[in-house]
């Protein structure tokens, strides 16, 4: 996914889907909570420029070289069966 502000592409992770959290955030990086996810379209799974989610926690405590970041997805991934995207 890129962030849609610094256009920053970023590695989105999610196990449970909720929250999932963005990997390799390096400390200095210019991420900020509120800030919105795009598909990055890298992936022939999703084209580019579909919302994936919000940045809800920032945290740059708990390392000394990586944010910990949490992302909010804007769907329940759990209620989801089946999925198409017309173009």
């Amino acid at each position: 996914c890129y962030v849609r502000r610094t256009r920053e592409i970023r590695i989105l992770n999610g196990e449970n889907m909720s929250p999932l959290t963005l990997s390799y955030i390096k400390n200095k990086s210019n991420i900020h909570e509120g800030d919105i996810l795009l598909t990055s379209g890298y992936s022939f799974r999703y084209p580019r420029g579909l919302a994936v989610g919000k940045v809800i926690v920032v945290d740059d405590k708990k390392s000394k070289y990586f944010k910990e970041v949490l992302v909010e997805p804007f769907v329940d991934f759990s209620k989801i069966d089946i999925l198409f995207f017309i173009k």
